[in-house]
């Protein structure tokens, strides 16, 4: 790979979320029309900064955000959604199942009587919507 370099990358999602997969309502969408923010988990970030991120958007005055992992942080994307829903009593989740196909195209440096490379990569992701729903109500105190 050494006699080659980079030529360009394009990326494109593929969602494969059936529309019957979800549960019940999806979550009322964002006020202004404006997408929720973003949480994007890292392999090698902490959990707690992550679930801490996500809860400080949760409480803000928009009350949604999209917690989304790809690849090997799938895993702790659901575990940052789960204690998330836990701190939240009355949150609604939505999911979004996909890859994004990343292809990236490699020629030959100069000399070189070599080929033209394409590579094309596959990476999975999960995007988990949360939301506030107003019309929940806290669970009653216990004695």
């Amino acid at each position: 790979m050494e006699s080659y370099q980079r030529a360009g990358t394009t990326k494109s999602v593929i969602s494969v979320t059936p529309s019957s997969a979800s549960s019940g309502n999806p979550p009322p969408a964002a006020a202004g029309g404006n997408p929720p923010p973003t949480v994007r988990i890292n392999e090698n970030g902490k959990i707690r900064n992550y679930v801490s991120a996500a809860a400080k958007h949760l409480q803000s005055a928009r009350g949604a955000v999209v917690i989304r992992g790809e690849g090997a942080a799938i895993n702790k994307a659901v575990s940052v959604t789960e204690i998330v829903k836990r701190q939240f009593p009355g949150v609604v989740q939505a999911n979004e199942l996909g890859c994004t196909k990343e292809t990236t195209s490699l020629v030959p440096k100069d000399g070189a009587q070599l080929d033209r490379l394409q590579t094309i990569k596959h990476v999975p992701f999960l995007a988990m919507t949360l939301s506030v729903d107003s019309s929940a109500q806290p669970p009653p105190a216990s004695s």
